[in-house]
């Protein structure tokens, strides 16, 4: 027999320590939903543990009770995959945010689910050491949400995704179970790898509470060029030029002109640039001596004397490359005002021309009047087109225009051998859209592994797999 919501909040206080339990209207809708802000929250209570065993207890009730579990970190998503909209409980690992066991000869460190991404880049940026995955929400993203959805952000072209950097883990699964997958070792080969399994599976399999993270030598000095260009496919252009003769990129990125408006408009533009280009290319280039200097103005040259640049500017001091990367880190929050309709893609650049073409053409057809903005990371294919909605549109009008169209940009993704998520992961928005990237036998072989780790379903349920047909 389903429980009720007062039975519910009635139980949990067997599990978690009342004061610890908020079941209040603002918690719920704070609680309850990610940066995507379409479907209203629903949970029944939000649950903040502050040990692995409390988690173990509460799974373990959970799975008795029968009662789903949404898993929270910073909820900085996109997908809909921290959405509690169904009388779930949320489980908010806020509260789990100790820092520790810093190992410098390893260079690994081990931290709670809950430690924002850019308190743990402070703690090891002070011995030297250098965590690479980094992201415009760093402030608010905790650890746990970016091993489940195996972020990227801005340096993934470098750097990889979390996947790379992870060495260690512990969660507990669907059935109660605590995996300790956290070794700590850089090899170990013996049997499957448990822990990858886990990173990127969005909470449906296990809820992380800890990792141990490797890490890296830091960086040195870096300069941060931008450069408008005409078309997409100059600024293609332009980065395998750097790449090939500056050979020191550590980002990548691209945005549209329609972005200015949202981050500032065209007078806020540092000079000499004017907003005039249809894209901006903005890449961060090692520049700790004179060569690797001297090989960034040899590539702006280059793009140059091909007529691939249209305007310039290269940071001179560490204050204006921030500035100049504010224009890009700026858009997601931005834009989201507008509540846009997102695609998150994962293609091949060199792709990149043709596919926008095609997919600007379906806008053109089907949506008229309705602007589009265009940016992402060029370095590792990751491009995120979302479609603004006029401010006259009633927002639920405007949403099924957006979502006719959403069978042909993702077949027209499939038939460019592409993903429908390229680092905000399914979630509860693309569920539908995942056979357009998976295939029967890896979606059913997907549910198998699910089954396995949570045979009751009680983990983020909804999430990633297509509903099936009845």
């Amino acid at each position: 027999m389903k429980l009720s919501v007062d039975e519910i909040r009635s139980q949990l206080e067997t599990v978690i320590v009342k004061d610890r339990i908020a079941i209040d209207d603002q918690s719920r809708v704070r609680y309850g939903i990610d940066w995507t802000r379409v479907v209203q929250p629903n949970p029944s209570a939000i649950v903040f543990p502050t040990s692995i065993e409390e988690v173990v207890n509460l799974v373990n009730w959970a799975r008795a009770a029968g009662v789903p579990l949404v898993p929270s970190g910073g909820r900085t998503g996109l997908a809909g995959g921290a959405v509690a909209a169904y009388g779930e409980v949320v489980v908010s690992f806020e509260k789990m945010v100790r820092i520790h066991d810093l190992d410098h000869d390893q260079q690994t460190i081990h931290c709670e689910a809950g430690a924002t991404l850019q308190t743990v880049q402070e703690r090891v940026a002070g011995k030297q050491l250098y965590l690479p995955i980094d992201l415009a929400s760093r402030a608010s993203c905790q650890i746990g949400g970016a091993v489940a959805t195996n972020a990227g952000g801005l340096r993934a072209f470098r750097y990889g995704t979390m996947r790379q950097w992870v060495v260690g883990l512990k969660a507990v699964t669907g059935k109660g179970e605590l995996l300790d997958l956290d070794r700590s070792l850089k090899k170990d080969v013996a049997g499957y790898d448990l822990k990858q399994v886990l990173i990127g599976s969005e909470g449906t399999l296990g809820l992380i509470t800890h990792a141990t993270l490797a890490l890296t030598e830091l960086p040195g000095p870096t300069r941060v060029v931008m450069l408008g260009t005409p078309t997409i496919g100059a600024a293609i252009d332009l980065f395998s030029t750097f790449r090939n003769v500056q050979r020191g990129l550590t980002a990548v990125e691209i945005f549209s002109a329609s972005v200015l408006p949202f981050v500032g408009g065209k007078k806020s533009m540092p000079e000499p640039l004017a907003g005039n280009s249809p894209f901006y290319l903005l890449l961060e280039c090692e520049a700790a001596n004179e060569e690797q200097n001297a090989r960034i103005f040899e590539a702006f040259e280059v793009g140059t004397h091909a007529g691939w640049i249209q305007e310039a500017v290269i940071s001179d001091s560490p204050a204006r490359a921030e500035a100049l990367w504010q224009y890009r880190e700026k858009i997601a929050s931005a834009i989201a005002k507008t509540l846009p309709h997102k695609y998150d893609l994962s293609l091949m650049r060199a792709l990149w021309p043709k596919f926008m073409e095609e997919v600007a053409a379906i806008f053109q057809r089907q949506l008229t009047n309705i602007e589009v903005v265009w940016f992402g990371h060029l370095g590792d294919g990751n491009l995120h087109v979302n479609l603004l909605k006029p401010p006259q549109m009633e927002l639920a009008h405007f949403f099924q225009m957006c979502r006719a169209v959403d069978p042909k940009v993702f077949s027209l993704v499939q038939s460019f051998r592409g993903s429908v998520s390229g680092e905000h992961g399914i979630g509860l928005f693309r569920r539908s859209y995942l056979p357009f990237c998976r295939s029967v036998e890896e979606i059913q072989l997907m549910r198998r592994v699910k089954k396995s780790f949570d045979p009751e379903g009680i983990l983020n349920p909804g999430k990633i797999f297509p509903p099936l047909k009845r």
